[in-house]
């Protein structure tokens, strides 16, 4: 099992999706061909651990928000926050694209070229490269209130999981090496902006990220949460993709979760969604830019229904943000996040 599905299932393996409608059909959204969203970005990392591979991959979604922050969901980062604290040797480095088309092979293909001393243990393929741009990435902070349980043992060793829990704070940062300037950040929601659910009952959203393209077929007995499933994978992943996710379902302290009801025509996200931006559908069909959330899970093949978004208007993520923000150093950086704890901040 790759990194990237560890992280996931996390949080959304447990969560299921029981339909019983015969031949429902839906897609994950539409190709951004028009470049709509330049701010949404995707992940790609490399770990290794006393020099050797762990992995490589482009795995989660995320959005710029300041020129130097990469905003993404806490999951998609944690799994080496969580591994650095128990694994001594274990180094993880960071890299974003902007670009439409993103996939594995350009990041291997971009390791070599740069050449990275574990470029050799990928395989890149030269003449399938889309011409990729990755932007390197410094520091990695974990909101603080992520929902891991840290249990130091008795001989000084950590005991880390995560408990599943479908409305926790799912928030992250990637600072970058250098300042983005060809690219316009985008706004997060202003503190407390939902917090008067009723006015945003049935508001249309949004989704863009790279998750996996799949087609949806929900047979009339669906074989889960181990069997085949009622989802074709297509296979593409990486390709930045725009979802009408259906209209808001509920607004909890923590969480925004949407509708996504197959059964409907709606799109829903994906296996590589996670950590892509919520955006709201103004009456006259246009997007509100503003990012008021950041997709934590998506459920039992892709199904959707119970996929919650972190909002970005509670005061614990508005605080967080202000902290990285505000921080002149690496360390006073990553003193803002789950990290601090951990003791992984350095001096």
């Amino acid at each position: 099992m790759s990194r990237s599905s560890i992280a996931a299932l996390t949080l959304s393996g447990f969560v299921l999706l029981l339909m019983t409608s015969a031949d429902a059909h839906a897609s994950d959204g539409v190709f951004d061909e028009h470049d709509e969203y330049p701010a949404v970005g995707v992940v790609a990392s490399i770990a290794t651990i006393s020099g050797e591979l762990d992995y490589a991959e482009v795995y989660c979604s995320g959005t710029l928000i300041r020129p130097d922050t990469y905003l993404t969901a806490g999951h998609c980062l944690f799994y080496d926050t969580r591994w650095e604290a128990q694994i001594p040797s274990y180094v993880a480095e960071y890299w974003v694209s902007f670009d439409s088309v993103v996939d594995d092979n350009d990041f291997f293909c971009f390791l070599e070229d740069i050449g990275h001393p574990n470029a050799g243990d990928v395989a890149c393929d030269q003449g399938s490269v889309n011409g990729v741009t990755f932007r390197g990435a410094s520091v990695r902070v974990v909101h603080p209130d992520y929902h891991a349980r840290i249990i130091q043992q008795g001989n000084g060793a950590l005991n880390i999981n995560e408990p599943f829990s479908t409305h926790h704070v799912d928030l992250a940062i990637l600072l970058l090496e250098t300042p983005i300037d060809d690219i316009a950040p985008l706004e997060t929601a202003a503190l407390g902006t939902f917090d008067d659910k009723k006015s945003f009952r049935k508001t249309p959203l949004v989704d863009v990220g790279y998750g996996l393209n799949f087609h949806k077929s929900i047979p009339p007995e669906p074989t889960q949460p181990w069997g085949a499933g009622p989802t074709a994978f297509q296979g593409d992943f990486g390709i930045r993709r725009i979802a009408d996710i259906g209209t808001l379902r509920q607004i909890s302290r923590q969480a925004i979760v949407p509708t996504q009801q197959s059964a409907l025509g709606e799109d829903s996200v994906c296996f590589g969604d996670s950590g892509s931006p919520l955006f709201l559908r103004e009456a006259d069909g246009s997007v509100d830019p503003t990012v008021s959330g950041v997709l934590s899970g998506w459920a039992r093949w892709c199904m959707g229904a119970f996929d919650p978004f972190s909002r970005v208007d509670t005061w614990e993520a508005v605080s967080f943000l202000a902290c990285v923000e505000a921080a002149d150093t690496a360390q006073e950086a990553c003193e803002c996040g789950i990290e601090d704890q951990l003791g992984l901040c350095g001096n």
